[in-house]
């Protein structure tokens, strides 16, 4: 079968999001008694092959990703698996390697809520374990800490961490994202901004020739970090539920990535992105003149991806000196700079007191700790997700990625 340019590019990125909901709806939380009975029963591994799956790499500054130097010292591999995008995660494994040249690493992406399955899965049927997990879903991370997972560490550069981005020596936060709405600028050139929450509910309702089927977020079936944000939502905002309605009237429409909502909204598919990572949206409106960003004024949520230490780790101390290294002065100069990425310390226009400082609003940064378990119950989950669904009525996500001409 011969597919057009257009297919070509958005078949990978469908392909990863059909998976996804196929290792959700069998494998859930709910599932875990499930995986303790299947010890090679590994969920697949979404999109291509790992970089690196049969090959570590290693730095060279000169290209966009890590080369292989022949350096086959197996007692020097570490073993990353992470729900962050390789583009941004790239930067600062090469940093890393430039400190540390006998060390080579292997990174797997991997979403959210598959990452979670698949490491609980490696750690009760081997005897090591991928090294370090990292993740957005900071909920899913501290359930694993929670579950006795994860690896105590403790150095200088940990305890200078905010307490909201750390837990029991266990969890570490290592960038600062708020979430926010990214917009189309030609939608909206004679139109007004929604600037709030409130601001948004309103016009949903009062718009719908503008906003109907235009507005996308993530779809919190498949997202692990999409289901985070929304719970915590219904935590901090007094009108959540209204701004929920006001979602589903519009027909809002579901995607399991940041990249396919900021997609759709640079070519226009969509004329609004509600609740999406700010770090990747300030990135990708710098290089596309087509986007604008909007940090809600009344209120911003905020979290951070989360890196843990596996207890059964091959390579602890590879793994206690890349956590360093990502907390560590370089190391978030390296994050603000290099990565697309917003640096929890310090204070460039890159870092989270740089964020705060020129873009106005009450910031509620998610705790990592025990509050975040409260949705994952098994009962209070279904419930939520059923009035999600029931509000929300999701759009086909498949229609809105293969009928657009103009998505790349």
């Amino acid at each position: 079968m011969i597919m057009t340019g257009q297919y070509r590019a958005v078949l990978p990125r469908l392909q990863r999001c059909l998976l996804a909901t196929v290792a959700v709806t069998l494998c859930w939380l709910g599932s875990q008694s499930a995986v303790a009975d299947s010890p090679d029963d590994k969920a697949p591994t979404l999109g291509s092959a790992p970089y690196g799956a049969t090959d570590p790499f290693t730095a060279n500054a000169g290209d966009d990703k890590p080369h292989d130097t022949g350096k086959q010292d197996e007692g020097n591999w570490l073993f990353i698996k992470g729900s962050t995008d390789k583009s941004a995660i790239f930067p600062l494994i090469r940093a890393f390697q430039e400190q540390h040249p006998s060390i080579q690493v292997r990174y797997e992406e991997v979403l959210s809520p598959q990452l979670y399955m698949d490491f609980r899965s490696e750690y009760l049927h081997r005897a090591t374990t991928t090294d370090i997990i990292i993740s957005s879903a900071m909920d899913l991370q501290a359930k694993l800490i929670n579950d006795g997972y994860a690896r105590p560490y403790d150095s200088a550069n940990t305890d200078d961490l905010p307490d909201w981005a750390k837990w029991r020596h266990e969890g570490f936060g290592f960038a600062f994202e708020p979430l926010v709405m990214v917009y189309n600028k030609a939608a909206f050139k004679d139109q007004t901004l929604p600037r709030t929450h409130e601001e948004l509910a309103t016009q949903l309702r009062e718009q719908p020739a503008l906003y109907q089927q235009k507005v996308g977020t993530y779809d919190i079936r498949l997202s692990g970090v999409g289901y985070m944000l929304f719970t915590q939502d219904a935590v901090h905002s007094s009108i959540n539920g209204r701004l929920l309605e006001s979602l589903g009237r519009a027909d809002v429409q579901t995607f399991c990535c940041t990249s396919l909502i900021l997609d759709a909204v640079a070519s226009g598919k969509l004329i609004l992105g509600y609740n999406v990572l700010g770090s990747y949206s300030l990135s990708r409106a710098l290089q596309d003149p087509r986007l604008g960003v909007i940090i809600p004024s009344d209120y911003t949520l905020a979290m951070s991806p989360i890196a843990l230490i596996s207890k059964k780790a091959s390579s602890p101390k590879l793994a206690q000196q890349f956590i360093d290294f990502l907390l560590s002065v370089e190391g978030q100069d390296d994050i603000a700079n290099h990565s697309g990425l917003i640096s929890l310390l310090g204070d460039g226009p890159r870092s989270a007191n740089g964020i705060r400082l020129n873009y106005e609003s009450s910031y509620h940064p998610i705790s990592l700790g025990l509050g975040l378990l409260v949705y994952l119950d098994q009962m209070k989950r279904n419930r939520f997700l059923h009035e999600w669904e029931s509000v929300i009525q999701p759009g086909s996500m498949i229609q809105a990625l293969t009928n657009s001409d103009e998505l790349p």
